[in-house]
């Protein structure tokens, strides 16, 4: 074996970059695609222009063929710098590739490579389009690990232990940057481009049985330098992963948005990778990676002195909430996270304290399901409409109207917004049937 000086086999870092990078928490969820072997051969031969000394992976299937395996993780991490604490969400989309030199490579399904099953660390994730929120974890991705990375925005959710309702839905979006805007401190897309997203995914992962594994270190490749560049990526935990069955078809969902004129190269190219890999295919599993948290605080308690009075108005007010939050779900069957991502639960809430009678507010916050708040609660969900003291009926707001559960419950879109895209009319709606 041939040795050469260090430097003349890693990338040469500028003085501001200290590696290797630590990661203060991380957040990772992994979505795989079984994807036709010539596609994703294509896909590896434009993302450079030298021989990168890659070849695609070709999994065996149970049917005896062969495919490759395509990835989008989406990950959401924080690191302690010396006098700020920086955040990042941050996508890759990959292509499972290994080396061509490979002396001794095992031959693996999807699903074992899911399973961990490649001690070797031959196979590994090609980074073919990095996006992030953060312009120095951008510069940082490019410089340090030669990723193909560009800026990019998010809009989503994600499992937390401090929402507890919100189950194991993932929902993300990736946006031209110029099509958000801040609104109350917090990102949103501008009037009118709520479905201009380069693309969507959700995945609801409630109720499915996940299996521990290990498979870090994770071995990953990227171009963006001229040469190809390997990294050990070591995450300190186990993976839950799990396979799709036939009956979890609808548990992933893949959208891919509109081909604007305006948007980004980057935007644009990963637009052009997607469509022809993963675009109209069924997810084949999913992984995440969730660690335990490094510390907890519950709530305090009153250590009120002989006879004072305890003094409970913002106690109840956050607990008055958090009841209006769970009587949402329970009567509109959307969880949590669902209802937050509208951006109507607190303006649903300061509608109701200020215009339902409060024998009726205490009622339904107590369970009534069944009088008059409860329905009216329900059309505020889900039509955006609420009948006031005059018993005349009005649109609650101009967002109620647009994030009204109706449009996703029938797999449309607001009539003057959210706009689907030229020939949207023509696509079936999601779950919808031939009669």
């Amino acid at each position: 074996m041939r040795e050469v000086p260090v430097g003349q086999i890693t990338p040469e870092l500028p003085p501001y970059l200290n590696f290797p990078f630590h990661y203060a928490s991380l957040q990772c969820q992994w979505v795989f695609w079984e994807v036709p072997l010539d596609a994703a051969q294509a896909a590896l031969g434009r993302a450079a222009a030298f021989d990168t000394g890659l070849e695609v992976v070709p999994f065996t299937t149970a049917g005896g063929g062969r495919t490759a395996g395509a990835v989008i993780n989406f990950q959401r991490y924080t690191a302690h710098l010396p006098n700020a604490l920086a955040t990042t969400n941050e996508i890759e989309f990959n292509l499972l590739c290994r080396p061509r030199s490979a002396p001794l490579t095992p031959s693996l399904s999807l699903a074992d490579y899911m399973h961990g099953l490649d001690q070797t660390g031959t196979v590994g994730q090609l980074r073919l389009h990095v996006g992030a929120d953060n312009a120095f974890a951008v510069e940082a991705g490019k410089v340090g690990f030669g990723e193909n990375k560009f800026f990019a925005k998010f809009l989503y959710t994600a499992p937390t232990l401090n929402d507890p309702h919100g189950g194991g839905t993932w929902r993300t979006r990736l946006y031209d940057p110029a099509l958000i805007v801040e609104k109350d401190g917090m990102d949103a897309a501008a009037p009118g481009a709520d479905n201009d997203f380069v693309y969507a995914l959700d995945a609801d992962l409630a109720g499915l049985t996940t299996v521990p594994v290990a498979t870090t270190p994770l071995t990953e490749f990227a171009l963006g330098l001229g040469r190809t560049v390997v990294t050990r990526w070591t995450l300190l935990g186990a993976f839950q992963s799990v396979i799709l069955g036939e009956g979890d078809a609808g548990r992933v969902r893949f959208t891919l948005g509109p081909d604007r004129a305006a948007a980004p190269e980057a935007c644009k190219a990963l637009r052009v990778d997607l469509a022809g890999l993963i675009a109209g295919r069924p997810a084949f599993g999913v992984q995440t990676f969730d660690p335990a948290p490094v510390c907890f605080e519950p709530p305090g308690y009153f250590l009120d002195a002989q006879g004072s009075s305890p003094r409970r108005g913002a106690v109840d007010e956050k607990g008055q909430f958090s009841a209006f939050l769970d009587t949402s779900a329970r009567l509109t069957g959307y969880d949590h996270a669902a209802l937050m991502a509208t951006g109507c639960a607190q303006a649903h809430w300061t509608l109701l304290r200020a215009e339902a009678p409060s024998d009726q507010l205490a009622a339904l916050l107590g369970g009534d399901d069944k009088g008059p708040l409860a329905k009216a609660l329900i059309r505020l969900w889900y039509l955006g409409l609420w009948t006031g003291a005059d018993r005349a009926e009005r649109v609650a707001s101009p967002r109620a109207y647009r994030e009204a559960l109706v449009w996703d419950a029938i797999g449309a879109h607001p009539m003057g917004a959210k706009q689907q895209g030229f020939g949207a009319w023509a696509t079936q709606p999601p779950g919808a049937c031939d009669a």
